[in-house]
């Protein structure tokens, strides 16, 4: 049989861990696991002498040895120059054998990292004897989460937080000797991490929130999961509930997906969702042989009753799908949403139709099941499944050691970072699935995660959190998500703006973000690159009551013409855009193929840009409409003419009629918003000067957004002088196949910037001030007035002014 009775794999989650009554436990019967999660563990083991000088109470209850005014790469607070010397790994591996601490340690390194590059103790002892420069380590203990709340702006100080609600966890630092002989240098890296057991925690007056859970290496607990999403729906209200981010005026039911197909699991058959009933959404890979999905030929047999049960059908689907199936009837729920069965493939219409409203499908989704196995072979197949979801997929096995009357163990790693190194953090689909979702259960190789606005894993105990938990970067709790709206953070914002009341500079900092996090994704279908960003940009697009044109936000239109690609760019010529094929515009990111694209962040959106040009949409069938560009200072004021300290620098004559004439898209009147896939062009009256490239580069190496560009040329920009005036960021096969000498290109006026850039040239002829920074676009003639970008860059605002230029209407493809 296809699917065998789920419920006989469904566990029965209990939440009693039954312990003996004594005054410091402050166990709630709903804290550790289920029965079948709690292991038997070593008894009493011995400790070497170095290790028996350490009173874990101690560490357990308060921060030992580290130090607030450091943190490791991952974000970890550092030990400090006093933490415990363990000794070198070497000398750790001899003593693992007698001693339980030293044998925890060495096993909390080899498992530190995700599965697929888990080492063994051996393996590690080969890597050390070919070191020249030996590993040494040490142990601190730092506090690892805080139910009353963390001071966001400081975090050197922890003065304030009642350490009650503080839990701590045993860190291992490490650092390369130097030919044999100490450092004194700060610690390289929290290369370990080693938690109490929650069954353990009342022996140090402790409650068990937040403390270790055994897991065994059989199949995920369904039952867990459910409790999970119990939790979430009695404790998280108005955080994870779609209604509550609806606007007060608008119909609820006009944001629900519309003639939605699902899978019902009971029938086993494709149908329509009944009205307001709940469902669960599948976010997975496809296989790159293809997934057997829903055209129009099979549709009605699809439909009827067990068809799915049919080897003719049910021995096509993916094992992911046919997993998931099982999973949405183990969480007693009655339909599942999978893009392969739910959308009739072949049917153009439809497919744009459910393509258009992703953002409600995966909004309204009452769960979304995500399968992200690690990057193998078998992960691109159909025959990766759910990891951990049957009883034959092999789990990673925690290392636990009893040690001074107390249970330690090992702590995996943070969702985000065992996602890493998975096929499925890599497609450009799932980006927005994943974004959209409002509760997420995650399979992987590691273990099965809970992400609403909480995290829960099984490794952990973190059900009854509190809101104002704050857990560190990189441990098994950690949900980045919690930080995405809070300024004082410095994780970035990636926050979906489901409300007009979002503040602006919150909503334009999250759309570059999840832009830049976008373009990195890859996909088997080039043309879907605008189709796979849909539903977050339908959600900008209802909450700031603005338009995306060809994924540049009309609201920050002059911002976002400044992305760039970070390796050699290809024109993508077409691409599908609201159901039609249209030709991809220079001037868009979607317009070219990337291996990844960003804005340029630090050089530009972390400063004020200025427009210095009108842009006028031009469409085939002659319409005409003038972009709604916002444009405001870093206190959010609407900015006028505050440029007192700068000249003129835009063009002298008086714009065209087709530019004067040009009005904003009135809604009312022409009662429908703008077709951008009819789009002709963009206009503008600006003005356009011609400059020499030499070649000559100011730096390949960090270039605007802080990550390593090394295909990225900053290429020196210079007068007819020979004065070096600015520079434009274009790549190293682009300079060597247009530039063998020096030449002339035309640089077309677009903005300013107020602030210095972080990179300049010349600033012996060029003194530094607020906007006297022109920023320009590379431009490439294809008739006298049309043209298309090829780049970006900065001139000074004196050599601009001072150079030959013409005043044109450019017409911009």
């Amino acid at each position: 049989m296809l699917f065998p009775p789920a419920k006989s794999n469904s566990h029965s989650f209990s939440p009693y861990f039954h312990l003996p009554a004594t005054p410091g436990n402050h166990l709630s019967p709903f804290n550790v696991g289920s029965p079948k999660t709690n292991q038997n563990v070593p008894a009493e083991s011995r400790l070497c002498s170095i290790c028996s000088t350490i009173d874990f109470h101690d560490y357990f209850c308060r921060e030992v040895n580290c130090s607030r005014a450091h943190t490791t790469p991952q974000g970890y607070p550092a030990a400090g120059q006093s933490a415990l010397r363990l000794g070198l790994v070497e000398e750790l591996l001899e003593r693992s054998d007698a001693c339980a601490f030293c044998r925890l340690v060495i096993q909390a390194i080899c498992k530190r990292r995700q599965v697929h590059r888990w080492t063994s103790s051996k393996q590690l002892a080969e890597r050390e004897k070919l070191k020249q420069n030996k590993t040494e380590l040490f142990v601190y203990s730092y506090m690892f989460a805080n139910d009353a709340g963390m001071d966001l702006v400081d975090r050197s100080s922890i003065a304030s937080m009642n350490p009650d609600n503080a839990v701590f966890r045993i860190g291992i630092a490490s650092r390369t000797m130097s030919n044999g002989i100490e450092r004194a240098d700060p610690f390289q890296d929290q290369i370990g991490v080693i938690q109490l057991a929650a069954k353990d925690a009342h022996k140090i007056g402790k409650s068990t929130r937040f403390h270790g859970r055994p897991f065994n290496n059989g199949p995920v607990d369904i039952g867990l999961a459910k409790y999970w999403i119990n939790i979430c729906q009695d404790a998280h209200g108005k955080l994870c509930d779609i209604n509550s981010t609806i606007e007060p005026e608008e119909d609820v039911k006009s944001t629900r997906p519309k003639e939605l197909y699902v899978v019902d699991v009971q029938r086993l058959c494709v149908k329509k969702l009944p009205p307001r009933a709940r469902y669960v959404a599948l976010s997975y890979c496809w296989p790159i042989e293809g997934a057997f999905s829903t055209v129009r030929s099979n549709l009605s047999a699809l439909e009827a009753p067990g068809a799915l049960s049919k080897n003719e059908f049910g021995n096509k689907l993916p094992l992911a799908v046919q997993n998931a199936i099982q999973l949405v009837d183990m969480l007693e729920e009655s339909y599942l949403w999978v893009d392969s069965l739910c959308i009739v493939q072949d049917d153009d219409m439809q497919k744009a139709i459910q393509i258009a409203q992703m953002d409600s499908i995966y909004s309204w989704a009452f769960l979304t099941a995500i399968c992200a196995p690690d990057r193998t072979d078998l992960s691109q197949t159909m025959y990766a499944g759910l990891p951990g979801f049957r009883s034959s997929t092999p789990r990673p096995r925690q290392a636990i050691e009893h040690i001074s009357g107390l249970t330690l163990m090992t702590a995996f790693m943070d969702v985000t970072s065992v996602l890493d190194y998975g096929r499925w953090i890599t497609r450009a689909w799932t980006f927005q699935e994943h974004m959209l979702s409002p509760r997420k259960l995650y399979f992987t190789d590691t273990q099965m995660y809970f992400q609403c606005d909480a995290m829960f894993c099984e490794d952990s105990v973190g059900e009854r959190a509190s809101t104002l938990t704050r857990y560190y970067p990189g441990s098994n709790l950690f949900n980045k998500d919690q930080f995405i709206d809070n300024p004082g953070t410095d994780f970035g914002y990636c926050l979906i703006p489901r409300r007009s009341d979002i503040k602006l500079e919150v909503a334009r900092r999250s759309c570059f973000n999840l832009l830049g996090e976008y373009g990195q994704r890859g996909m088997s279908f080039s043309n879907d690159i605008l189709n796979a960003f849909q539903g977050i940009m339908a959600i900008f697009q209802r909450s700031l009551n603005t338009e995306f044109i060809y994924g540049l936000p009309e609201i920050w239109f002059h911002d976002a013409l400044l992305w760039m690609g970070t390796t050699d760019p290809v024109r993508r010529k077409t691409a599908k855009l609201d159901g039609k094929t249209t030709v991809m515009p220079s001037w868009s990111w979607a317009g070219w193929h990337w291996s990844s694209f960003g804005f340029s962040a630090d050089e530009f959106l972390e400063k004020t840009v200025r427009p210095e040009v009108d842009w006028v949409a031009v469409f085939m069938d002659g319409l005409k409409t003038k972009l709604r560009c916002a444009y405001k200072n870093e206190l959010g004021d609407l900015v006028t003419q505050d440029l007192e300290s700068s000249r003129n620098i835009g063009p002298m004559e008086l714009a065209p009629q087709s530019i004067l004439e040009a009005r904003y898209w009135n809604y009312a009147e022409r009662g429908t918003r703008p077709q951008w896939n009819n789009l002709d062009y963009l206009m503008c009256w600006t003005s356009v000067a011609s400059f020499i490239l030499t070649g000559d580069c100011i730096s390949n190496e960090r270039v605007l957004t802080g990550r390593p560009f090394t295909s990225r040329q900053l290429l020196i920009v210079s007068d007819e002088h020979g004065r070096s005036i600015g520079y434009t960021i274009m790549s190293e096969k682009w300079k060597d196949e247009n530039i063998q000498a020096p030449m002339a290109f035309e640089f077309m006026l677009i903005s300013r910037l107020k602030s210095k850039p972080n990179f300049f040239v010349d600033l012996d002829h060029f003194s530094p001030k607020d906007w006297a920074y022109v920023v320009v676009m590379l431009i490439a003639r294809r008739d006298n007035d049309k043209a298309s970008r090829l780049g970006i860059g900065l001139i000074h605002e004196d050599a601009w002014i001072s150079s030959p230029k013409i005043t044109q209407l450019i017409k911009l493809q």
